[in-house]
């Protein structure tokens, strides 16, 4: 800011200063530091359990683990490291009560750390408490280290501005709002909406500068920069559906990239949302961070697409989500794209920013926030602005259908992650074929596609390799090969959505409506998105087959209460389509349940199980709790510290850490294996296995974890790093043909020391699922399924009805346990 308009701010912050403690105050983690000299290895050891347990989600039991180490007597000198992570675990269960009263017991006797100052106040917030909650703050902000990330970025003082607003201490409120607008500018413009200054404006190449100005129709050449430095880019925010597909380590990863983002290294960032991105490819909510990221990088016309990509899909996208996707349009000259984003950020939690309002204004829009909150008849932006479904559509009604059905149905490439069944490749096979994805992702599609085509006699069975080229091939105009080659694939395995919607896309455009239809039905119940249930009910009134109104009613279902519901509406009326008054269309998963409870109550066993069957395949993919990447080797980038991690030992670990990312795994695997070797430090075992895996010398891997899993169960030390070995070691069983030998491994160590990893859990189950009717692996997948189940805070419906089929397909099933599962879906208020 050139000046702090200390007057604005207090004004705006009075009135958004609950909003902004929702999403800058959040607790810390847990407190783990330098091993204390007193602490003997039992001990030590006792709170690395206890603390991998919480990197793993199982809070619960994380819990129970350092409520047990405050008892034991070397601890009781260490309350911080027992007591007070007992406090911030309480608070990731949200019992507060019990946070509060373990703090203040720890306060009364010595001084808190800056962690636990901070979550004792957070404490006091949410059990309304914002005297104590204020109090405390100001504690800590005279306390905190100046170099502390909280205080770095102003959010620390800014959470303290909105509690002194609250309380009516408006001295306070300005006195800290200053100190946060002193240290991190661009914090106030993004929570206050106020005008930054330049400095803070993204700047553009001149030459690409004049092109967006030339290219704006309708809004004057003086108006349009100062509508790109208005639309300033916001950081993406910290969405609590992340921490369902996000493990805790992951959840870190993602505040250091909002971090960077506030700090300026942009590519920093993106290096950590990409990293996660590619580990959860799919995951809607981390394309648009990503998207945000590349906006602050000027990388406009990626992040456009990100989150057109997620507006198309039908996705609930958040306020700042719709600003950015403004921000990028204006930039590349689009105002009118920007002006509809803005229309549709005003729907959201940003309708009270006045920066949005004026923004709205300079672009030809309403520029003053609706009185009322009901849905007005006239809308408050011209009405040549709509969803890019609706824009500049043909006059009469079969040609409108058309035109939106083959904007649904836009063809895309596979994303670069997307490797199904490569898990079941050799290593040397997997590694070959990686290379050739990575070639062809870097080309053009018409490159591409002869690059791929150039290995398909190789793999002729692999459905990686088919989806990828198809997208290739549409992308070049070869309908009739794509269609060729997706066929073969389906008779792999079910299509995923994209090769579905790319197959209905070549239908489509030879106007073979009843294809498309039958394209877009097989596998629809598992699609969550309206836009594809919007499309069948389109194919279906176009081609006359197919009940219409039902797949309307689940379109609207699925967009119900969102940005987009009246454009799903309005495409239905425009449409002539009626909408279907079944209740059960709001999710396809009760249906199935409520369907097989019924069908159990008849005694009907085989209907049942071909009602769960019909419901889509039971695969490892289908179901969110088995890791995308359960068939990859573990390998540990960061493995911890301690004593025994010498300057030497860190210099040749980083060497094989080095060889393994460039993919000279027999150079990392021996170096990791000689380095273990050397050390005894059991995260070396596991990188060394993961290496052999990867080279293929799949008698060494097995050796490796071998004598690593050997010297911990002779020196007792049960650590976190025995399952990672015990993993890998399934692995190479795996690798070897030897199902049996895996299920063996896993069992084993799955629950050695009590703990049922829920990586091996899952890594069983996909054994399982790969290998129907293996002798004995029918019971085998209804344990690791219902223990999967016990393992996450709220199972899946994808699981449940697997599991629920699992348990069906037993010798003697327990119908009494199927209809619990059932019920779980069926009834979930009861």
């Amino acid at each position: 800011m050139n000046a702090f308009d200390g007057e604005n701010a207090q004004r705006t912050l009075q009135a958004r200063a609950a909003d902004i403690i929702e999403v800058l105050f959040v607790p810390e983690g847990l407190i783990k530091k330098k091993r204390p000299q007193e602490i003997g290895d039992a001990a030590w050891a006792q709170f690395e359990a206890a603390y991998a347990l919480y990197v793993q989600n199982k809070y619960e039991e994380s819990l129970k683990a350092f409520a047990a180490l405050a008892l034991n007597e070397e601890w009781k000198q260490w309350p911080v490291f027992a007591m007070g992570n007992v406090a911030n675990i309480a608070i990731a269960l949200e019992r507060y009560e019990y946070a509060l009263k373990l703090l203040s017991q720890l306060h009364s006797f010595q001084p808190l750390t800056e962690k636990l100052l901070w979550n004792f106040a957070y404490t006091h917030y949410r059990l309304k408490n914002l005297g104590e909650a204020l109090n405390l703050l100001q504690q800590w902000a005279k306390s905190v280290n100046p170099n502390a990330k909280a205080i770095r970025n102003g959010a620390g003082e800014m959470v303290i501005a909105c509690l002194s607003a609250l309380l009516g201490k408006e001295q306070t409120a300005l006195e800290f709002l200053k100190s946060a607008a002193g240290r991190n500018p661009a914090l106030l413009q993004e929570h206050l909406a106020l005008q930054a200054a330049p400095a803070q404006h993204i700047p553009q190449p001149a030459a690409e500068q004049k092109t967006v100005l030339s290219e704006a129709a309708e809004i004057p050449a003086e108006i349009r920069e100062s509508i790109i430095q208005m639309l300033a880019p916001k950081r993406p925010e910290r969405s609590p559906a992340l921490s369902q597909f996000l493990t805790a380590v992951e959840m870190e990863q993602y505040s250091l990239a909002l971090e960077s983002i506030a700090d300026g290294e942009y590519n920093r960032a993106l290096d950590h949302l990409l990293r996660l991105q590619s580990a959860h490819p799919g995951a809607w909510l981390l394309d648009i961070a990503v998207a945000g990221a590349r906006i602050f990088n000027g990388e406009y016309e990626v992040a456009r697409d990100l989150l057109m990509g997620a507006v198309q899909a039908g996705h609930k996208i958040s306020g700042s989500a719709w600003w950015n996707l403004a921000s990028a349009q204006s930039r590349l000259g689009d105002f009118e794209g920007a002006l509809f984003a803005l229309t549709s950020c005003a729907e959201t939690e940003y309708r009270s920013s006045p920066q949005l309002w004026k923004a709205l204004k300079a672009l030809g829009g309403n520029g003053e926030p609706a009185e009322t909150d009901t849905v007005q008849e006239e809308s408050s932006v011209p009405k040549k602005i709509s969803h890019p479904l609706l824009y500049d559509l043909p006059e009469d009604m079969n040609s409108q259908r058309i035109e939106i059905l083959n904007r649904i149905l836009r063809p895309k490439k596979m994303p670069k992650a997307f490797k199904p069944d490569l898990g079941r490749l050799s290593q040397r096979d997997k590694q070959h074929v990686a290379i050739i994805l990575d070639a062809a992702y870097r080309a053009t599609s018409s490159e591409a596609s002869k690059i791929l085509q150039s290995i398909l006699h190789q793999y002729p069975d692999l459905y990686t390799l088919k989806a990828h080229l198809a997208g290739h091939l549409i992308q070049d105009g070869n309908y009739q090969q794509a269609r060729s080659i997706l066929q073969q694939a389906e008779n792999l395995r079910p299509l995923d959505t994209i090769s579905r919607i790319n197959l209905a896309h070549i239908y489509l455009t030879t106007k073979r409506m009843d294809r498309v239809v039958q394209v877009l039905e097989v596998g629809s119940d598992s699609i969550k998105e309206y836009t594809y249930w919007l499309a069948l009910a389109l194919a279906r009134e176009l081609s006359g087959k197919g009940d219409a109104p039902v797949a309307a009613a689940r379109a609207r279902a699925l967009a119900k209460s969102g940005p987009s519901e009246k454009t799903v509406i309005e495409v239905l009326k425009m449409s002539n389509i009626q909408i279907a008054a079944e209740a059960f269309l709001e999710n396809p998963s009760l249906a199935a349940a409520q369907e097989a409870l019924s069908g159990l109550e008849e005694g009907d066993i085989e209907k049942v199980r071909q009602i769960l069957e019909d419901s889509g395949e039971f695969t490892a993919e289908r179901i969110p709790e088995i890791n995308r990447k359960v068939m990859e080797p573990l390998f540990l980038v960061n493995p911890g510290g301690g004593p025994r991690w010498k300057e030497d030992v860190i210099s040749r670990f980083n060497a094989g850490l080095r060889a393994y990312e460039d993919g000279k795994f027999t150079e990392a695997a021996n170096n990791f294996y000689t380095l273990y070797r050397n050390t005894h430090l059991y995260s070396i075992a596991v990188n060394a296995s993961a290496a052999y895996l990867k080279d293929g010398n799949l008698s060494k891997a097995k050796k490796t974890a071998q004598l690593a899993l050997k010297d911990i169960r002779d020196k007792r030390k049960m650590q976190s790093w025995t399952w990672r070995l015990a993993y890998n070691w399934a692995l190479a069983h795996l690798e070897t043909k030897d199902v049996q030998g895996a299920v063996k491994t896993i069992q084993y160590y799955r629950n050695y020391g009590r703990d049922k990893s829920r990586s091996l859990t899952g890594l069983l189950a996909a054994i399982c699922l790969d290998n129907p009717g293996l002798d004995g692996l029918n019971e085998k997948l209804a344990t690791s399924l219902d223990d999967l189940k016990g393992l996450v805070y709220k199972p899946s419906d994808d699981l449940i009805l697997a599991l629920a089929w699992a348990q069906l397909n037993l010798p003697n099933p327990n119908i009494h346990d199927v209809k619990q599962a059932l019920r779980e879906l069926a009834q979930p208020d009861t």
